[in-house]
């Protein structure tokens, strides 16, 4: 990988919601006129469906999914050695459930007892996390910090919305307001640039 900023998200459980952050913030990203590239890193590399782009039917083939952001898909293990990241000032990476090997390790869990005991197990441990917040759990972003022991950069309200805009393949073109009002947080976490 080059000089990029190199964002990388990860849950220690499935079903958290990193496909649509990871693919939130790198839209946010080019949206701010940054040139980024999405990395689709998760084992069954569901980003496409999500942001409503075709799978392609080459090996590294990157998708140009909106202006200033394209997509590519690629192995865990393999992503500094096969993605060259030249060209793009952000990487934003989707491990999915593997632990970041490169960048800012962010982890997006729910406050959820049994995801927690699993991020727990995590090593190293990441940077810091995102919290899906949903109504009725026992625990919220402050047992999360206090367990995992580490900055939030956000907590995210469940919204119905955010899976009715995925389930009709239009994060490219709407991020769903429940992430959107975060930009701020998204844009400004901690990060770290890779060589």
């Amino acid at each position: 990988m080059t000089d990029t900023l190199t964002l990388a998200y990860f849950a220690a459980k499935g079903g958290q919601g990193t496909t649509v952050i990871a693919a939130s913030v790198a839209l946010t990203r080019a949206k701010t006129g940054r040139r980024t590239l999405l990395i689709d890193a998760a084992q069954h590399h569901d980003t496409y469906a999500a942001l409503g782009c075709p799978e392609p039917t080459e090996q590294n083939a990157v998708t140009e999914v909106v202006p200033n952001l394209d997509l590519v898909a690629a192995e865990p293990d393999k992503v500094a050695d096969e993605i060259d990241t030249t060209g793009y000032e952000v990487a934003v990476i989707d491990f999915g459930q593997k632990r970041p090997t490169v960048g800012t390790a962010t982890i997006v869990t729910r406050a959820c007892y049994l995801a927690l005991r699993r991020a727990l197990a995590v090593t190293p441990p990441p940077d810091n996390a995102i919290v899906i917040a949903e109504p009725g759990r026992a625990l919220d972003d402050t047992d999360v910090a206090s367990v995992l022991g580490l900055p939030i950069v956000a907590t995210i309200r469940t919204d119905p919305s955010v899976a009715r805009t995925v389930d009709a393949g239009l994060l490219a073109s709407r991020i769903p307001q429940a992430i959107d009002r975060h930009r701020y947080e998204l844009l400004h976490a901690p990060t770290a640039v890779t060589t």
